[in-house]
């Protein structure tokens, strides 16, 4: 399911240890992304669990001063499998 999930036209991104919190493609894009380009972070999926309506994705990220954390994101999907939610933690 996981390689296959749309997002919700006005989805919702939140990463409490960074303070980042945006919602709909555009300010995701402006936002997330852009904190992503800026940092240059490298991510790797570790792991994936599906239960229920919940995805989640074990990540672990590098940044450009090398470095490396352990992240979760959990991804919430409708019943159509529409992702409307995502917690990076």
């Amino acid at each position: 399911m996981y390689n296959q999930l749309e997002l919700q036209k006005d989805y919702n991104f939140v990463s409490p240890s960074l303070g980042l919190e945006a919602t709909g493609a555009e300010e995701i894009e402006e936002i997330v992304f852009g904190f992503v380009k800026e940092t240059e972070l490298k991510q790797e999926l570790v792991d994936i669990i599906e239960h229920g309506n919940y995805i989640t994705c074990f990540l672990t990220i590098t940044t450009k001063t090398g470095e490396v954390m352990d992240v979760v994101e959990v991804f919430l999907v409708d019943e159509e499998g529409k992702v409307t939610n995502i917690w990076a933690l």
